[in-house]
């Protein structure tokens, strides 16, 4: 699983509650947060802790009312504090984003950012972060406003090369790219050109990708998902045409039309995703042994097998590949 680079599902909830115990170690006592050791006066990593906890926080994980109640007020703070800017301003949309998540923004900062500022944010994530704060708060116009601009932003920059230095938000193209997608499919807003962006992660992937980059590729492909059975299409066509159907297969089960098909027995465990199965079995490398599930077809035309991949778990160079094919699923006649 590693390989494919997808995890384990299991304990993530654990993983996750481990992380926010991590960030609250690093919280100063004014609310702000330090790459290593409780810091002040980087805003914008303050704004992405604080939009960790916030995200936690919806999905049922603790965090603790104080600590979470001393970020909001810091980024408070900060934006009361904010300068003009010629261009720049990363760190005040994000801002903005998740206090407008809580229900803490002022409408009246909201617009004056998206009417007077909007041109002046400097990158693409920051006008989504904006966009996206004001979805929150029903400002629909103004909100696709600021999600068309992000596209068209990273769009322009996808075709003008490669990033140069650092950035003093962590980021990069791709980033962008992926944060812009994740943003816009969140709030809802159509005004993002969702196949262009994705077509545009494609294009600005390196293979190998920061902390930052996985982050919001990870929300991406969350919402890419999320956008799926609302009719995303890749290449003209929809996303995926089959679902995982059947986890009882496994153990061949009663299976009225397959009585040819032999499946492995001694498994450990197996997963049945919506998009792929993944088991761990105990063999000794001598003949063969069959895996199967059933999948469902769920909406026709023409779709991409990927290839099954094998690996030994604790010897990973021993690892083999299927080939890849084709399907076509059609209408039921």
């Amino acid at each position: 699983m590693d390989t494919l680079g997808i995890g384990a599902r299991s304990g993530s909830s654990e993983r996750i509650d481990a992380a926010i115990a991590r960030a609250l170690r690093n919280q100063s006592g004014t609310g702000s947060f330090g790459l290593w050791r409780p810091g002040r006066g980087d805003r914008w990593l303050d704004a992405y802790v604080t939009d960790f906890l916030s995200r936690a926080r919806a999905e049922g994980h603790a965090v603790p009312k104080s600590a979470f109640r001393g970020a909001l007020d810091n980024l408070s703070s900060a934006l009361s504090y904010a300068g003009d800017f010629r261009s720049g301003g990363e760190a005040i949309a994000y801002a903005l984003m998740v206090l407008a998540r809580e229900g803490l923004a002022s409408i009246g900062d909201l617009r004056y950012y998206a009417d007077v500022k909007a041109q002046a944010l400097a990158t693409p994530m920051a006008r989504a972060q904006l966009g996206a704060a004001l979805a929150f708060y029903g400002e629909r116009t103004r909100a696709d406003r600021l999600f068309r601009m992000a596209s068209m932003q990273v769009l322009d920059a996808s075709e003008s090369g490669r990033d140069v230095g650092l950035r003093p938000d962590y980021g990069s193209r791709l980033r962008d790219a992926a944060a812009v997608l994740a943003l816009a499919a969140e709030a809802r807003s159509e005004a993002a050109d969702a196949q262009a962006l994705t077509d545009a992660l494609l294009e600005l992937d390196r293979g190998r990708t920061s902390t930052q980059e996985n982050v919001w590729l990870l929300l991406a492909a969350n919402a890419s998902l999320e956008r799926a059975r609302q009719g995303l299409r890749v290449d003209g066509l929809p996303p995926g045409g089959f679902e995982i159907d059947n986890p009882r297969l496994l153990r061949s089960g009663a299976i009225d039309g397959l009585d040819w098909l032999t499946t492995l027995t001694r498994v450990r465990t197996a997963e049945f995703r919506t998009d792929r199965f993944l088991a761990a079995v105990d063999h000794d490398g001598k003949g063969s042994f069959n895996l199967a599930y059933i999948v469902r077809a769920v909406s026709p035309g023409r779709f991409r097998h990927p290839a099954a991949v094998v690996e030994d778990m604790y010897r990973p160079e021993f690892r083999a590949w299927t080939d890849t094919a084709r399907v076509e699923v059609v209408e039921a006649q």
